[in-house]
Protein backbone atom coordinates (compact mmCIF):
# COMPACT_ATOMS: atom_id res chain seq x y z
CA UNK A 1 0.00 0.00 0.00
CA UNK A 2 1.25 3.69 -0.63
CA UNK A 3 0.77 6.57 1.30
CA UNK A 4 -1.88 8.41 -0.77
CA UNK A 5 -4.14 5.24 -1.05
CA UNK A 6 -4.75 5.23 2.91
CA UNK A 7 -7.63 7.90 3.30
CA UNK A 8 -7.94 9.66 6.62
CA UNK A 9 -10.89 8.78 7.93
CA UNK A 10 -9.54 4.88 7.82
CA UNK A 11 -9.45 3.03 10.72
CA UNK A 12 -6.22 0.88 11.72
CA UNK A 13 -5.86 -2.20 13.98
CA UNK A 14 -3.02 -3.95 15.34
CA UNK A 15 -2.63 -7.77 14.13
CA UNK A 16 -1.38 -10.36 16.14
CA UNK A 17 1.75 -9.46 15.37
CA UNK A 18 1.46 -5.95 16.10
CA UNK A 19 0.18 -6.82 19.16
CA UNK A 20 3.12 -9.37 19.68
CA UNK A 21 5.51 -7.14 19.12
CA UNK A 22 4.56 -4.63 21.68
CA UNK A 23 4.40 -7.42 24.51
CA UNK A 24 7.83 -8.70 23.38
CA UNK A 25 9.72 -6.38 21.25
CA UNK A 26 11.55 -9.97 19.62
CA UNK A 27 11.14 -7.86 16.03
CA UNK A 28 12.89 -5.21 16.81
CA UNK A 29 10.74 -2.56 15.59
CA UNK A 30 12.42 1.38 15.46
CA UNK A 31 11.58 2.94 18.70
CA UNK A 32 9.20 5.77 16.61
CA UNK A 33 7.09 3.12 14.94
CA UNK A 34 6.73 1.57 17.80
CA UNK A 35 4.88 4.52 19.67
CA UNK A 36 3.21 4.60 16.63
CA UNK A 37 2.33 1.40 16.80
CA UNK A 38 1.00 1.57 20.63
CA UNK A 39 -1.55 4.47 19.26
CA UNK A 40 -2.98 2.49 16.99
CA UNK A 41 -6.23 1.07 19.18
CA UNK A 42 -8.59 0.36 16.44
CA UNK A 43 -10.85 3.38 17.38
CA UNK A 44 -8.71 6.42 16.19
CA UNK A 45 -8.69 7.20 12.48
CA UNK A 46 -5.63 8.01 10.42
CA UNK A 47 -6.33 11.42 10.81
CA UNK A 48 -6.48 11.15 14.72
CA UNK A 49 -3.18 8.91 14.68
CA UNK A 50 -1.35 11.45 12.61
CA UNK A 51 -2.12 14.14 14.62
CA UNK A 52 -0.97 12.87 17.79
CA UNK A 53 2.35 11.24 16.27
CA UNK A 54 3.31 14.27 14.36
CA UNK A 55 4.85 15.40 17.98
CA UNK A 56 6.85 12.62 16.99
CA UNK A 57 7.74 13.79 13.16
CA UNK A 58 5.36 10.80 11.97
CA UNK A 59 3.94 10.77 9.12
CA UNK A 60 1.30 8.68 6.78
CA UNK A 61 4.11 6.82 5.50
CA UNK A 62 5.25 5.68 8.77
CA UNK A 63 1.61 4.25 9.17
CA UNK A 64 2.08 2.53 5.58
CA UNK A 65 5.41 0.87 7.03
CA UNK A 66 3.42 -0.15 9.34
CA UNK A 67 0.53 -1.49 7.25
CA UNK A 68 2.90 -3.32 4.60
CA UNK A 69 5.11 -4.86 7.59
CA UNK A 70 1.37 -6.44 8.93
CA UNK A 71 2.05 -5.05 12.43
CA UNK A 72 -1.41 -3.62 11.52
CA UNK A 73 -4.55 -3.37 9.19
CA UNK A 74 -7.24 -1.72 7.94
CA UNK A 75 -10.39 -2.35 10.15
CA UNK A 76 -13.55 -3.31 8.68
CA UNK A 77 -16.17 -0.62 8.77
CA UNK A 78 -17.22 0.62 12.18
CA UNK A 79 -20.97 -0.18 13.11
CA UNK A 80 -23.63 2.49 12.23
CA UNK A 81 -24.37 4.03 14.25
CA UNK A 82 -27.56 3.59 16.81
CA UNK A 83 -29.14 6.60 18.71
CA UNK A 84 -29.97 4.59 22.31
CA UNK A 85 -33.59 4.72 23.47
CA UNK A 86 -34.34 6.54 26.03
CA UNK A 87 -36.09 4.98 28.85
CA UNK A 88 -39.80 5.82 28.60
CA UNK A 89 -40.92 8.97 31.01
CA UNK A 90 -43.50 8.96 33.10
CA UNK A 91 -45.47 11.98 31.35
CA UNK A 92 -46.90 14.49 33.83
CA UNK A 93 -47.44 18.53 34.51
CA UNK A 94 -44.54 17.41 37.83
CA UNK A 95 -42.11 16.32 35.71
CA UNK A 96 -42.70 18.65 32.87
CA UNK A 97 -42.73 21.37 35.33
CA UNK A 98 -39.47 20.10 37.39
CA UNK A 99 -37.63 19.84 33.83
CA UNK A 100 -38.41 23.71 32.88
CA UNK A 101 -36.95 24.63 36.63
CA UNK A 102 -33.58 22.95 35.80
CA UNK A 103 -33.49 24.28 32.69
CA UNK A 104 -34.03 27.56 33.77
CA UNK A 105 -31.45 27.25 36.72
CA UNK A 106 -28.88 26.20 34.38
CA UNK A 107 -29.07 28.87 31.57
CA UNK A 108 -29.82 31.80 34.30
CA UNK A 109 -28.41 30.55 37.49
CA UNK A 110 -29.76 32.89 40.54
CA UNK A 111 -31.16 35.55 38.10
CA UNK A 112 -34.03 32.55 37.24
CA UNK A 113 -35.53 33.41 40.26
CA UNK A 114 -38.73 35.70 38.64
CA UNK A 115 -39.04 32.81 35.87
CA UNK A 116 -38.72 29.92 38.01
CA UNK A 117 -41.10 31.61 40.62
CA UNK A 118 -43.50 31.93 37.77
CA UNK A 119 -43.07 28.12 36.87
CA UNK A 120 -43.57 26.57 40.40
CA UNK A 121 -46.69 28.80 40.26
CA UNK A 122 -48.23 26.74 37.34
CA UNK A 123 -50.65 24.13 38.54
CA UNK A 124 -52.63 23.30 34.90
CA UNK A 125 -51.44 22.29 31.55
CA UNK A 126 -52.76 25.52 30.05
CA UNK A 127 -51.07 27.33 32.92
CA UNK A 128 -47.60 25.77 32.83
CA UNK A 129 -47.84 26.24 28.40
CA UNK A 130 -47.95 29.80 29.33
CA UNK A 131 -45.36 29.56 31.61
CA UNK A 132 -43.43 27.89 28.98
CA UNK A 133 -43.77 30.48 26.49
CA UNK A 134 -42.57 33.31 29.48
CA UNK A 135 -39.48 30.69 29.77
CA UNK A 136 -38.86 30.46 25.87
CA UNK A 137 -38.16 33.67 25.61
CA UNK A 138 -35.61 34.32 28.53
CA UNK A 139 -33.89 31.39 26.90
CA UNK A 140 -33.85 32.90 23.36
CA UNK A 141 -32.17 36.15 24.62
CA UNK A 142 -29.42 34.01 26.75
CA UNK A 143 -29.60 30.79 24.78
CA UNK A 144 -30.79 31.52 21.04
CA UNK A 145 -33.63 30.12 19.30
CA UNK A 146 -31.85 26.45 18.88
CA UNK A 147 -31.53 26.17 22.92
CA UNK A 148 -35.32 27.41 23.20
CA UNK A 149 -36.66 24.76 20.56
CA UNK A 150 -34.35 21.78 22.37
CA UNK A 151 -36.32 22.66 25.65
CA UNK A 152 -39.62 22.85 24.22
CA UNK A 153 -39.01 19.78 22.13
CA UNK A 154 -38.39 17.97 25.57
CA UNK A 155 -40.64 19.53 27.45
CA UNK A 156 -43.16 19.04 25.22
CA UNK A 157 -42.43 15.20 25.32
CA UNK A 158 -42.60 14.86 29.43
CA UNK A 159 -45.78 17.00 29.80
CA UNK A 160 -48.89 14.68 29.51
CA UNK A 161 -51.32 15.30 26.47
Amino acid sequence: MTAGALAPDSILQKTPLGADEIATRKNGLAARLRSLLILIDGKLDVAQLLARGKALGLSQEHLVELLNSGMCQLAGPPPPAVEPERPAVKRSIAVARMYLLEQMDRMLGAQSEPVRDAIRGARSHGELLQVLELSLEVVRQAGGEPRAALIRRRFTELLPE
